[in-house]
Protein backbone atom coordinates (compact mmCIF):
# COMPACT_ATOMS: atom_id res chain seq x y z
CA UNK A 1 0.00 0.00 0.00
CA UNK A 2 1.43 3.21 -0.79
CA UNK A 3 1.55 5.66 2.32
CA UNK A 4 2.60 9.06 1.10
CA UNK A 5 -1.21 10.02 -0.56
CA UNK A 6 -2.63 8.83 3.47
CA UNK A 7 0.06 10.57 5.29
CA UNK A 8 -0.46 13.33 3.09
CA UNK A 9 -4.63 13.34 4.25
CA UNK A 10 -3.78 12.42 7.65
CA UNK A 11 -1.78 15.31 8.15
CA UNK A 12 -4.54 17.73 6.62
CA UNK A 13 -6.56 16.28 8.81
CA UNK A 14 -4.62 17.03 11.84
CA UNK A 15 -4.21 20.36 10.78
CA UNK A 16 -8.06 20.90 10.10
CA UNK A 17 -8.90 19.27 13.63
CA UNK A 18 -5.79 21.61 15.44
CA UNK A 19 -7.50 24.67 13.27
CA UNK A 20 -11.47 23.94 14.28
CA UNK A 21 -9.77 23.07 17.96
CA UNK A 22 -8.05 26.65 17.80
CA UNK A 23 -10.95 28.58 16.45
CA UNK A 24 -13.31 27.18 19.01
CA UNK A 25 -10.84 27.73 22.10
CA UNK A 26 -11.16 31.47 20.56
CA UNK A 27 -14.52 31.83 20.24
CA UNK A 28 -14.72 30.08 23.97
CA UNK A 29 -12.78 33.00 24.79
CA UNK A 30 -14.02 35.69 22.64
CA UNK A 31 -17.90 34.47 24.16
CA UNK A 32 -16.44 34.47 27.51
CA UNK A 33 -15.14 38.12 27.10
CA UNK A 34 -18.06 39.24 25.56
CA UNK A 35 -20.10 37.66 28.20
CA UNK A 36 -17.94 39.90 30.75
CA UNK A 37 -18.82 42.82 28.74
CA UNK A 38 -21.73 42.06 29.00
CA UNK A 39 -22.33 41.90 32.72
CA UNK A 40 -20.01 44.84 33.41
CA UNK A 41 -22.30 47.09 30.90
CA UNK A 42 -25.82 46.05 32.83
CA UNK A 43 -23.97 46.27 36.04
CA UNK A 44 -23.14 49.75 35.16
CA UNK A 45 -26.25 50.67 33.73
CA UNK A 46 -27.91 49.35 36.81
CA UNK A 47 -26.26 51.66 38.53
CA UNK A 48 -27.31 54.81 36.95
CA UNK A 49 -30.77 53.55 35.84
CA UNK A 50 -32.18 50.99 38.38
CA UNK A 51 -32.70 48.89 35.40
CA UNK A 52 -31.71 47.33 32.46
CA UNK A 53 -33.01 45.26 29.14
CA UNK A 54 -31.39 42.13 28.72
CA UNK A 55 -32.20 40.04 24.92
CA UNK A 56 -32.14 35.97 24.66
CA UNK A 57 -32.89 33.10 23.04
CA UNK A 58 -35.63 31.50 24.49
CA UNK A 59 -38.21 28.72 23.97
CA UNK A 60 -41.96 29.66 24.92
CA UNK A 61 -41.89 27.55 28.03
CA UNK A 62 -38.16 29.66 29.25
CA UNK A 63 -40.10 32.60 28.56
CA UNK A 64 -43.17 31.90 30.85
CA UNK A 65 -40.56 29.77 33.83
CA UNK A 66 -38.74 33.61 33.64
CA UNK A 67 -41.88 35.53 33.74
CA UNK A 68 -42.14 34.46 37.73
CA UNK A 69 -38.88 36.10 38.68
CA UNK A 70 -38.73 38.78 35.61
CA UNK A 71 -40.62 41.16 33.40
CA UNK A 72 -40.85 40.00 30.44
CA UNK A 73 -41.45 42.79 28.17
CA UNK A 74 -41.47 40.89 24.57
CA UNK A 75 -41.17 37.52 22.61
CA UNK A 76 -41.17 37.10 18.81
CA UNK A 77 -38.79 34.85 16.58
CA UNK A 78 -37.43 32.48 19.37
CA UNK A 79 -36.18 36.04 20.89
CA UNK A 80 -37.06 37.89 24.49
CA UNK A 81 -36.60 40.54 26.12
CA UNK A 82 -36.92 41.02 29.76
CA UNK A 83 -36.36 44.37 32.10
CA UNK A 84 -34.73 43.34 35.19
CA UNK A 85 -33.31 45.58 38.61
CA UNK A 86 -29.94 44.55 40.35
CA UNK A 87 -31.74 41.73 42.34
CA UNK A 88 -33.87 39.95 39.18
CA UNK A 89 -30.51 40.72 37.31
CA UNK A 90 -28.66 38.05 39.33
CA UNK A 91 -30.98 36.06 39.41
CA UNK A 92 -30.95 35.79 35.79
CA UNK A 93 -26.84 35.34 35.95
CA UNK A 94 -27.94 32.54 37.83
CA UNK A 95 -29.53 30.66 35.06
CA UNK A 96 -26.91 30.59 32.80
CA UNK A 97 -28.38 31.83 29.81
CA UNK A 98 -25.96 33.92 27.26
CA UNK A 99 -27.69 37.34 26.72
CA UNK A 100 -27.16 40.71 25.15
CA UNK A 101 -27.53 44.04 26.47
CA UNK A 102 -30.22 46.72 25.01
CA UNK A 103 -28.90 50.10 25.78
CA UNK A 104 -31.33 52.67 26.60
CA UNK A 105 -32.95 55.03 24.34
CA UNK A 106 -31.41 59.11 24.58
CA UNK A 107 -33.39 61.67 22.28
CA UNK A 108 -31.18 64.90 22.83
CA UNK A 109 -32.09 67.90 20.30
CA UNK A 110 -29.45 67.33 17.69
CA UNK A 111 -30.27 63.48 17.52
CA UNK A 112 -34.24 64.89 16.82
CA UNK A 113 -32.79 66.83 13.92
CA UNK A 114 -31.19 64.07 12.19
CA UNK A 115 -34.58 62.36 12.37
CA UNK A 116 -35.47 61.76 8.53
CA UNK A 117 -38.75 64.10 8.67
CA UNK A 118 -36.18 66.56 10.46
CA UNK A 119 -37.40 67.65 13.89
CA UNK A 120 -39.90 71.06 14.20
CA UNK A 121 -41.73 70.60 16.97
CA UNK A 122 -45.00 72.42 16.00
CA UNK A 123 -47.87 72.17 18.84
CA UNK A 124 -50.54 71.23 16.51
CA UNK A 125 -48.84 68.82 14.83
CA UNK A 126 -48.11 66.92 18.18
CA UNK A 127 -44.07 66.08 16.81
CA UNK A 128 -42.43 66.64 20.25
CA UNK A 129 -42.90 64.98 23.65
CA UNK A 130 -44.13 68.06 26.22
CA UNK A 131 -42.77 68.99 29.41
CA UNK A 132 -44.14 68.05 32.29
CA UNK A 133 -44.92 71.45 33.45
CA UNK A 134 -46.90 71.91 29.98
CA UNK A 135 -48.57 68.49 30.29
CA UNK A 136 -50.25 69.48 33.68
CA UNK A 137 -50.82 73.48 31.89
CA UNK A 138 -52.57 71.60 29.18
CA UNK A 139 -54.80 69.50 31.09
CA UNK A 140 -55.59 72.30 33.25
CA UNK A 141 -56.37 74.32 30.41
CA UNK A 142 -58.63 71.82 28.72
CA UNK A 143 -60.91 71.47 31.46
CA UNK A 144 -61.26 75.49 31.85
CA UNK A 145 -62.08 76.50 28.05
CA UNK A 146 -64.58 73.25 28.09
CA UNK A 147 -66.07 73.25 31.16
CA UNK A 148 -69.20 72.00 29.75
CA UNK A 149 -67.88 68.73 28.19
CA UNK A 150 -64.92 68.68 30.12
CA UNK A 151 -63.45 67.94 33.84
CA UNK A 152 -59.75 67.34 35.08
CA UNK A 153 -59.50 64.64 37.82
CA UNK A 154 -56.44 64.31 40.04
CA UNK A 155 -56.55 60.73 40.60
CA UNK A 156 -53.50 61.01 43.26
CA UNK A 157 -49.95 61.43 43.56
CA UNK A 158 -46.61 58.83 42.58
CA UNK A 159 -43.69 58.30 44.95
CA UNK A 160 -42.30 61.49 43.62
CA UNK A 161 -44.88 63.54 43.89
CA UNK A 162 -45.97 64.49 40.46
CA UNK A 163 -50.07 63.78 39.48
CA UNK A 164 -51.97 60.52 37.61
CA UNK A 165 -54.66 62.65 35.81
CA UNK A 166 -57.28 62.51 34.10
CA UNK A 167 -59.51 64.42 31.92
CA UNK A 168 -63.19 62.91 32.03
CA UNK A 169 -65.13 64.21 28.68
CA UNK A 170 -68.46 63.74 27.88
CA UNK A 171 -71.39 65.95 26.28
CA UNK A 172 -75.46 66.15 26.92
CA UNK A 173 -75.22 66.20 30.69
CA UNK A 174 -79.05 65.56 30.76
CA UNK A 175 -79.26 62.48 29.57
CA UNK A 176 -81.78 60.29 30.65
CA UNK A 177 -79.81 57.34 32.17
CA UNK A 178 -76.18 56.51 33.27
CA UNK A 179 -73.85 56.44 30.76
CA UNK A 180 -71.37 53.68 30.45
CA UNK A 181 -68.03 54.57 31.31
CA UNK A 182 -65.05 54.13 29.17
CA UNK A 183 -60.86 54.38 30.26
CA UNK A 184 -57.80 54.47 27.78
CA UNK A 185 -54.58 55.04 30.07
CA UNK A 186 -51.10 55.09 28.53
CA UNK A 187 -47.22 55.09 29.71
CA UNK A 188 -47.51 53.19 32.95
CA UNK A 189 -43.81 52.00 31.77
CA UNK A 190 -42.66 55.60 31.41
CA UNK A 191 -40.17 54.49 28.70
CA UNK A 192 -43.65 53.66 26.22
CA UNK A 193 -43.95 57.30 25.20
CA UNK A 194 -46.08 56.72 22.17
CA UNK A 195 -49.34 56.76 24.12
CA UNK A 196 -48.74 59.57 25.63
CA UNK A 197 -48.93 61.94 22.87
CA UNK A 198 -51.81 60.29 21.15
CA UNK A 199 -53.61 60.24 24.13
CA UNK A 200 -53.25 64.44 24.30
CA UNK A 201 -53.80 64.69 20.93
CA UNK A 202 -56.96 62.44 21.50
CA UNK A 203 -58.10 64.81 24.05
CA UNK A 204 -57.96 67.42 21.54
CA UNK A 205 -59.28 66.02 18.62
CA UNK A 206 -62.26 65.10 21.23
CA UNK A 207 -62.54 68.28 22.97
CA UNK A 208 -62.43 70.08 19.19
CA UNK A 209 -65.30 67.69 17.41
CA UNK A 210 -67.52 68.47 20.04
CA UNK A 211 -70.43 69.64 18.48
CA UNK A 212 -70.09 69.34 15.03
CA UNK A 213 -68.34 65.95 14.26
CA UNK A 214 -71.01 62.90 14.42
CA UNK A 215 -68.60 60.34 15.63
CA UNK A 216 -67.54 62.80 18.39
CA UNK A 217 -70.82 63.61 19.20
CA UNK A 218 -71.99 60.16 19.21
CA UNK A 219 -69.53 59.23 21.36
CA UNK A 220 -69.83 62.10 23.93
CA UNK A 221 -73.61 62.19 24.33
CA UNK A 222 -73.36 58.27 25.16
CA UNK A 223 -70.49 57.40 26.75
CA UNK A 224 -68.50 59.00 29.89
CA UNK A 225 -64.54 59.20 28.63
CA UNK A 226 -61.77 58.91 31.07
CA UNK A 227 -58.18 59.50 29.26
CA UNK A 228 -55.20 59.76 31.09
CA UNK A 229 -52.22 60.26 28.80
CA UNK A 230 -49.79 59.60 31.23
CA UNK A 231 -49.69 56.53 34.26
CA UNK A 232 -46.32 56.44 35.34
CA UNK A 233 -44.69 60.68 34.83
CA UNK A 234 -41.68 59.62 37.55
CA UNK A 235 -40.28 57.00 34.74
CA UNK A 236 -40.99 58.75 31.89
CA UNK A 237 -39.85 61.74 33.42
CA UNK A 238 -36.19 60.01 34.74
CA UNK A 239 -33.35 61.24 34.24
CA UNK A 240 -32.47 64.92 32.91
CA UNK A 241 -34.08 67.67 34.77
CA UNK A 242 -37.09 65.82 35.81
CA UNK A 243 -39.28 68.27 33.35
CA UNK A 244 -37.88 66.88 30.43
CA UNK A 245 -38.18 63.64 28.48
CA UNK A 246 -34.36 62.57 27.98
CA UNK A 247 -33.87 58.88 28.92
CA UNK A 248 -37.22 58.03 30.68
CA UNK A 249 -37.26 54.13 32.29
CA UNK A 250 -39.91 51.25 32.15
CA UNK A 251 -40.29 51.20 36.11
CA UNK A 252 -41.71 54.07 38.81
CA UNK A 253 -39.41 55.72 41.49
CA UNK A 254 -39.23 52.73 44.05
CA UNK A 255 -37.52 50.48 40.49
CA UNK A 256 -40.91 48.64 40.37
CA UNK A 257 -42.82 47.65 37.32
CA UNK A 258 -46.13 48.56 37.56
CA UNK A 259 -47.81 46.71 35.29
CA UNK A 260 -46.50 43.52 37.40
CA UNK A 261 -47.63 45.30 40.75
CA UNK A 262 -51.67 44.54 40.71
CA UNK A 263 -53.29 42.11 42.75
CA UNK A 264 -52.93 38.38 41.44
CA UNK A 265 -55.97 37.08 39.65
CA UNK A 266 -58.32 34.31 40.76
CA UNK A 267 -58.18 35.29 44.47
CA UNK A 268 -61.48 35.16 46.53
CA UNK A 269 -60.13 38.83 48.04
CA UNK A 270 -57.57 41.10 47.39
CA UNK A 271 -55.73 44.35 48.91
CA UNK A 272 -53.11 47.16 47.90
CA UNK A 273 -51.28 46.72 50.95
CA UNK A 274 -47.57 47.51 50.34
CA UNK A 275 -48.55 48.33 46.74
CA UNK A 276 -46.90 51.45 44.51
CA UNK A 277 -48.67 54.01 44.94
CA UNK A 278 -49.56 54.55 41.68
CA UNK A 279 -51.12 50.89 41.81
CA UNK A 280 -52.94 52.28 44.33
CA UNK A 281 -54.63 55.12 42.54
CA UNK A 282 -55.37 53.05 39.93
CA UNK A 283 -57.20 50.53 42.09
CA UNK A 284 -59.02 52.87 43.94
CA UNK A 285 -60.49 54.42 41.15
CA UNK A 286 -61.32 51.48 39.17
CA UNK A 287 -63.24 50.30 42.27
CA UNK A 288 -64.96 53.55 42.60
CA UNK A 289 -65.57 54.31 38.90
CA UNK A 290 -66.35 50.97 37.23
CA UNK A 291 -65.63 51.23 33.77
CA UNK A 292 -67.15 49.18 31.87
CA UNK A 293 -64.27 49.50 28.75
CA UNK A 294 -60.73 50.00 28.99
CA UNK A 295 -57.12 49.94 27.30
CA UNK A 296 -53.91 50.25 28.74
CA UNK A 297 -51.31 51.55 25.97
CA UNK A 298 -47.64 50.39 25.81
CA UNK A 299 -45.12 50.10 23.18
CA UNK A 300 -42.25 47.50 22.47
CA UNK A 301 -44.47 45.49 19.98
CA UNK A 302 -47.52 45.57 17.48
CA UNK A 303 -50.15 43.37 18.56
CA UNK A 304 -53.57 43.88 20.68
CA UNK A 305 -53.51 41.42 23.32
CA UNK A 306 -56.71 40.72 25.71
CA UNK A 307 -57.16 38.18 28.82
CA UNK A 308 -56.00 36.18 30.13
CA UNK A 309 -51.97 37.21 30.86
CA UNK A 310 -52.17 34.57 33.60
CA UNK A 311 -53.74 31.62 31.94
CA UNK A 312 -53.73 29.61 29.01
CA UNK A 313 -57.81 29.12 29.72
CA UNK A 314 -59.35 31.59 27.55
CA UNK A 315 -62.25 34.08 28.65
CA UNK A 316 -65.69 33.53 28.80
CA UNK A 317 -66.36 36.50 26.04
CA UNK A 318 -62.82 35.51 24.12
CA UNK A 319 -64.63 35.85 21.02
CA UNK A 320 -66.17 39.26 21.69
CA UNK A 321 -62.47 40.17 22.97
CA UNK A 322 -61.00 38.53 19.39
CA UNK A 323 -63.98 40.34 17.53
CA UNK A 324 -63.40 44.20 19.03
CA UNK A 325 -59.42 43.69 18.61
CA UNK A 326 -59.21 42.39 14.92
CA UNK A 327 -61.70 45.22 14.17
CA UNK A 328 -58.92 48.22 15.69
CA UNK A 329 -56.01 46.02 13.67
CA UNK A 330 -57.98 45.74 10.37
CA UNK A 331 -58.69 49.43 10.66
CA UNK A 332 -55.47 50.20 11.46
CA UNK A 333 -53.81 48.02 8.76
CA UNK A 334 -56.18 50.00 5.97
CA UNK A 335 -54.21 53.44 7.35
CA UNK A 336 -50.56 51.68 7.57
CA UNK A 337 -47.70 51.10 5.72
CA UNK A 338 -47.58 46.84 4.73
CA UNK A 339 -45.64 45.26 8.07
CA UNK A 340 -47.53 46.99 10.78
CA UNK A 341 -49.16 45.62 13.95
CA UNK A 342 -48.51 42.01 12.34
CA UNK A 343 -47.37 40.14 15.06
CA UNK A 344 -49.38 36.76 16.07
CA UNK A 345 -51.37 38.07 13.24
CA UNK A 346 -52.10 41.62 14.94
CA UNK A 347 -53.88 39.65 18.06
CA UNK A 348 -53.56 37.35 20.63
CA UNK A 349 -54.84 35.87 24.03
CA UNK A 350 -52.28 37.37 25.90
CA UNK A 351 -50.78 33.99 27.49
CA UNK A 352 -50.81 32.64 24.03
CA UNK A 353 -47.77 35.07 23.57
CA UNK A 354 -46.14 34.87 27.13
CA UNK A 355 -47.79 34.79 30.50
CA UNK A 356 -47.68 37.57 33.15
CA UNK A 357 -48.88 37.77 36.70
CA UNK A 358 -49.77 41.09 38.71
CA UNK A 359 -50.98 43.04 34.53
CA UNK A 360 -53.85 44.93 35.04
CA UNK A 361 -55.91 44.28 31.96
CA UNK A 362 -56.48 40.64 34.00
CA UNK A 363 -57.39 42.77 37.12
CA UNK A 364 -59.93 44.65 35.69
CA UNK A 365 -61.71 41.88 33.79
CA UNK A 366 -61.82 40.00 36.73
CA UNK A 367 -61.94 41.97 40.08
CA UNK A 368 -64.01 44.90 38.41
CA UNK A 369 -66.41 43.96 36.15
CA UNK A 370 -64.85 45.66 32.98
CA UNK A 371 -62.85 44.44 30.34
CA UNK A 372 -59.86 45.41 29.25
CA UNK A 373 -57.29 44.92 26.71
CA UNK A 374 -53.64 46.08 26.14
CA UNK A 375 -52.73 48.23 22.97
CA UNK A 376 -49.12 47.73 22.01
CA UNK A 377 -49.06 50.36 19.04
CA UNK A 378 -45.06 50.45 18.47
CA UNK A 379 -42.42 48.25 17.64
CA UNK A 380 -40.14 51.24 18.77
CA UNK A 381 -40.51 52.02 22.79
CA UNK A 382 -39.38 55.56 22.55
CA UNK A 383 -39.06 56.50 18.87
CA UNK A 384 -37.91 59.96 18.03
CA UNK A 385 -40.41 62.64 17.99
CA UNK A 386 -40.77 62.97 14.50
CA UNK A 387 -42.49 59.60 14.16
CA UNK A 388 -45.48 60.83 16.48
CA UNK A 389 -47.84 61.88 13.41
CA UNK A 390 -47.32 58.94 12.06
CA UNK A 391 -48.70 56.81 14.62
CA UNK A 392 -51.25 59.22 15.12
CA UNK A 393 -52.40 58.52 11.49
CA UNK A 394 -52.05 54.67 12.04
CA UNK A 395 -54.27 54.58 15.01
CA UNK A 396 -56.97 57.14 15.43
CA UNK A 397 -59.78 55.58 13.82
CA UNK A 398 -59.30 52.31 15.75
CA UNK A 399 -59.35 54.47 18.66
CA UNK A 400 -62.62 56.31 18.36
CA UNK A 401 -64.13 53.18 16.87
CA UNK A 402 -62.79 51.11 20.29
CA UNK A 403 -64.27 53.40 22.28
CA UNK A 404 -67.52 53.29 19.89
CA UNK A 405 -67.88 49.35 21.55
CA UNK A 406 -68.78 50.74 24.86
CA UNK A 407 -72.29 52.11 23.56
CA UNK A 408 -72.93 48.28 22.39
CA UNK A 409 -74.23 44.83 23.67
CA UNK A 410 -76.51 44.29 26.51
CA UNK A 411 -77.97 47.00 29.04
CA UNK A 412 -81.04 47.97 31.04
CA UNK A 413 -82.35 48.48 34.00
CA UNK A 414 -83.18 46.44 37.31
CA UNK A 415 -86.01 47.68 39.96
CA UNK A 416 -87.86 46.62 42.14
CA UNK A 417 -91.43 44.77 40.90
CA UNK A 418 -93.33 46.73 43.89
CA UNK A 419 -91.43 49.66 44.89
CA UNK A 420 -89.65 50.68 41.44
CA UNK A 421 -86.58 50.98 43.37
CA UNK A 422 -83.40 50.09 42.06
CA UNK A 423 -81.86 46.36 42.58
CA UNK A 424 -78.03 45.46 43.09
CA UNK A 425 -78.40 42.29 40.77
CA UNK A 426 -76.20 39.89 39.27
CA UNK A 427 -76.29 39.37 35.93
CA UNK A 428 -75.37 35.67 34.67
CA UNK A 429 -75.23 33.85 31.44
CA UNK A 430 -75.31 30.34 32.48
CA UNK A 431 -73.40 27.50 30.60
CA UNK A 432 -71.44 30.89 29.23
CA UNK A 433 -69.59 32.94 32.29
CA UNK A 434 -67.01 31.66 33.91
CA UNK A 435 -63.81 33.39 36.27
CA UNK A 436 -65.78 36.38 37.30
CA UNK A 437 -66.98 37.32 33.97
CA UNK A 438 -70.62 38.24 35.37
CA UNK A 439 -71.65 41.72 35.82
CA UNK A 440 -73.97 43.64 38.36
CA UNK A 441 -76.49 46.27 38.12
CA UNK A 442 -75.98 49.53 39.96
CA UNK A 443 -76.92 49.43 43.49
CA UNK A 444 -77.73 53.22 42.97
CA UNK A 445 -79.51 53.37 39.77
CA UNK A 446 -79.89 49.65 38.71
CA UNK A 447 -78.56 50.09 35.79
CA UNK A 448 -76.60 47.49 34.34
CA UNK A 449 -73.97 47.47 30.67
CA UNK A 450 -73.17 43.88 29.63
CA UNK A 451 -70.57 43.42 26.58
CA UNK A 452 -71.40 40.44 24.56
CA UNK A 453 -70.54 39.21 20.80
CA UNK A 454 -73.35 38.80 18.74
CA UNK A 455 -75.63 35.75 19.32
CA UNK A 456 -79.13 34.82 21.20
CA UNK A 457 -78.29 34.15 25.49
CA UNK A 458 -80.13 33.09 27.94
CA UNK A 459 -79.36 35.30 30.69
CA UNK A 460 -80.20 35.34 34.48
CA UNK A 461 -80.72 38.31 36.85
CA UNK A 462 -80.54 37.30 40.47
CA UNK A 463 -80.22 39.18 43.86
CA UNK A 464 -80.49 38.73 47.68
CA UNK A 465 -84.45 39.05 48.44
CA UNK A 466 -85.75 38.42 45.28
CA UNK A 467 -86.74 35.35 43.09
CA UNK A 468 -84.21 34.87 40.90
CA UNK A 469 -85.59 36.01 36.75
CA UNK A 470 -84.29 34.03 33.63
CA UNK A 471 -84.99 35.54 30.34
CA UNK A 472 -84.27 33.09 26.60
CA UNK A 473 -83.28 33.64 23.73
CA UNK A 474 -82.06 37.57 24.49
CA UNK A 475 -80.41 38.34 20.98
CA UNK A 476 -77.56 40.80 20.90
CA UNK A 477 -76.09 41.91 17.92
CA UNK A 478 -72.61 43.04 17.01
CA UNK A 479 -72.15 46.98 17.16
CA UNK A 480 -75.81 47.46 18.12
CA UNK A 481 -77.42 47.72 21.55
CA UNK A 482 -80.09 45.29 23.00
CA UNK A 483 -82.08 47.32 25.59
CA UNK A 484 -84.00 44.75 28.75
CA UNK A 485 -85.39 46.50 31.54
CA UNK A 486 -85.96 43.73 34.86
CA UNK A 487 -88.36 44.12 37.41
CA UNK A 488 -87.50 41.82 40.41
CA UNK A 489 -89.96 40.50 42.64
CA UNK A 490 -89.38 40.27 46.57
CA UNK A 491 -89.08 36.89 47.86
CA UNK A 492 -90.95 38.32 51.24
CA UNK A 493 -94.83 37.83 51.03
CA UNK A 494 -96.55 40.54 53.16
CA UNK A 495 -99.07 38.68 55.22
CA UNK A 496 -102.30 41.78 55.31
CA UNK A 497 -104.26 39.97 57.47
CA UNK A 498 -104.48 38.19 60.51
CA UNK A 499 -108.34 38.48 62.63
CA UNK A 500 -107.78 37.01 66.51
CA UNK A 501 -110.33 37.76 69.49
CA UNK A 502 -111.98 40.74 67.64
CA UNK A 503 -113.31 42.35 64.12
CA UNK A 504 -111.80 45.43 63.14
CA UNK A 505 -111.96 47.33 59.81
CA UNK A 506 -108.86 49.33 58.18
CA UNK A 507 -109.71 51.64 55.35
CA UNK A 508 -107.93 54.79 52.97
CA UNK A 509 -110.20 57.27 52.65
CA UNK A 510 -107.80 59.87 50.13
CA UNK A 511 -104.00 59.88 49.15
CA UNK A 512 -103.29 62.73 47.51
CA UNK A 513 -100.41 65.55 48.26
CA UNK A 514 -98.25 63.61 50.12
CA UNK A 515 -101.22 62.48 52.68
CA UNK A 516 -103.06 59.69 53.35
CA UNK A 517 -106.86 59.78 55.32
CA UNK A 518 -107.09 56.36 56.86
CA UNK A 519 -109.77 55.28 59.17
CA UNK A 520 -110.02 51.99 61.84
CA UNK A 521 -113.26 50.81 63.45
CA UNK A 522 -112.24 48.87 66.24
CA UNK A 523 -115.07 46.41 68.66
CA UNK A 524 -113.75 48.00 72.14
CA UNK A 525 -111.10 49.80 73.71
CA UNK A 526 -107.53 48.02 72.21
CA UNK A 527 -103.79 48.82 72.87
CA UNK A 528 -103.54 49.92 68.71
CA UNK A 529 -100.05 50.71 66.42
CA UNK A 530 -100.37 51.98 63.16
CA UNK A 531 -97.36 52.11 61.31
CA UNK A 532 -96.14 52.63 57.51
CA UNK A 533 -94.31 49.82 55.83
CA UNK A 534 -92.26 49.18 52.67
CA UNK A 535 -93.49 45.57 50.58
CA UNK A 536 -90.50 44.03 52.09
CA UNK A 537 -91.98 44.69 55.83
CA UNK A 538 -89.62 47.35 57.02
CA UNK A 539 -91.54 49.82 59.21
CA UNK A 540 -90.67 53.05 57.57
CA UNK A 541 -92.82 55.28 59.94
CA UNK A 542 -94.91 55.40 63.01
CA UNK A 543 -98.45 56.80 62.50
CA UNK A 544 -99.92 56.32 65.85
CA UNK A 545 -99.46 53.86 69.10
CA UNK A 546 -102.03 54.61 71.82
CA UNK A 547 -105.30 52.76 73.39
CA UNK A 548 -108.62 53.55 71.34
CA UNK A 549 -111.63 52.56 70.27
CA UNK A 550 -114.70 51.76 70.57
CA UNK A 551 -115.72 52.94 67.56
CA UNK A 552 -113.89 55.22 64.47
CA UNK A 553 -109.52 55.77 64.90
CA UNK A 554 -109.53 58.51 62.14
CA UNK A 555 -105.61 59.12 61.35
CA UNK A 556 -103.65 61.07 58.68
CA UNK A 557 -99.94 60.11 57.82
CA UNK A 558 -97.53 62.45 55.92
CA UNK A 559 -95.31 60.89 52.79
CA UNK A 560 -94.33 63.74 51.28
CA UNK A 561 -90.95 62.12 51.86
CA UNK A 562 -91.81 58.62 50.70
CA UNK A 563 -90.58 57.79 47.61
CA UNK A 564 -93.54 57.04 45.13
CA UNK A 565 -94.20 53.29 44.87
CA UNK A 566 -96.34 50.29 46.54
CA UNK A 567 -96.39 50.44 50.54
CA UNK A 568 -98.07 48.91 53.57
CA UNK A 569 -99.95 50.61 55.89
CA UNK A 570 -100.54 47.96 59.09
CA UNK A 571 -102.78 48.38 62.43
CA UNK A 572 -101.84 46.14 64.97
CA UNK A 573 -104.78 45.54 68.19
CA UNK A 574 -105.14 42.92 70.70
CA UNK A 575 -103.87 39.91 69.31
CA UNK A 576 -104.10 40.89 65.71
CA UNK A 577 -103.74 43.34 62.77
CA UNK A 578 -104.69 44.14 59.61
CA UNK A 579 -102.90 45.73 56.49
CA UNK A 580 -103.86 47.73 53.40
CA UNK A 581 -101.81 48.15 50.19
CA UNK A 582 -101.57 51.78 48.96
CA UNK A 583 -99.95 53.49 45.79
CA UNK A 584 -98.07 56.54 47.35
CA UNK A 585 -97.86 59.22 44.58
CA UNK A 586 -95.97 62.66 45.41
Amino acid sequence: MDQEPYLKRSSASCRLILLLAALTILQTANSQEAHENDTAMARQLLIHRGEVYLSFPATPDEVNMLSNMLSVCSYSGDTAIVNVCSTEFELFLRQGIPFSVILPVVHREEEAERDKDVFFPVKGEWNYYPLYSEYVEMMESWAEEYPDICTLVDAGGTVEGRSILFLVLTGNRKHDHPKPRFMYSSTMHGDETVGYVLMLRLIEYLLRGYPGDPMVERLLDNVEVWINPLANPDGAYHGGDGNTIVSPRRRNANNIDLNRNFPLTGQTEYDTEGRQPETVVMVDLMEETHFLLSANIHTGAEVMNYPWDTWDRRHADDLWFYYICREYVDTAWHYSPDGYMTLLGGVTHGAGWYKINGGRQDFVTYYTGGREVTMEISDTKHPLPGRLPDYWEYNWRSLLGYMEQAMFGLRGRVTDAATGEPVAARIEIPGHDRDSSHVYSCDSTGWYFRLAVEGSYDIVFSAEGYHSRQFDNVQVWNRDTTILNVQLVPVTTYILDRQGEFDASLEIRSSKGGLIHAEALLPGELPVMVGLYDISGRKLKDVYRGYAGPGALIFKIDAGSIRPGIYIIRMDYGDSFLGRRIFITN
